[in-house]
């Protein structure tokens, strides 16, 4: 026995354990494909194919990713592929401001200020204007 490993507790090596590192390997593949797919919607989105972007965008916004809520929200807003809908632009741009995203907190701020989607208000351009800045954006 080396020195040292008597410490150590004895890995099985059982078919539970082929199961869990099976497991273990097609959710580190389904991240790696979930980010590809993430960046091919960006990719989409940057090179014009806004109704791609949308489809590859959309299930990421839906589960709470504030970068793809972003980019959906600017692609409503603007009418990019879609029919412009400043209240869905709205709606996804407050997921993703509310998650601290500085962007999103600028554009909220806008939004407001412009009474674009939301009631044109004053008071919360300034508060989502000082998150933003916050952050380091404004």
């Amino acid at each position: 026995m080396l020195e040292g490993m008597a410490d150590y507790p004895r890995i099985p090596c059982g078919l539970a354990s082929v199961r869990i590192i099976g497991i273990a390997l097609v959710l580190v593949a389904s991240s790696a494909l979930n980010a590809q797919q993430l960046d091919q919607g960006i990719a989409k989105y940057q090179n014009g194919d806004y109704v791609g972007a949308l489809r590859n965008l959309m299930p990421f916004a839906e589960q709470g990713n504030l970068t793809a809520q972003t980019y959906v929200a600017v692609i409503y807003a603007n009418g990019r592929g879609v029919v412009r809908d400043n209240l869905a632009a709205a709606t996804w741009m407050r997921l993703a401001a509310e998650q601290e995203h500085a962007q999103a907190q600028f554009n909220l701020a806008q939004m407001h200020e412009q009474g674009r989607g939301v009631a044109q208000d004053l008071a919360e351009p300034v508060r989502w204007y000082g998150r933003a800045s916050r952050l380091g954006s404004a």
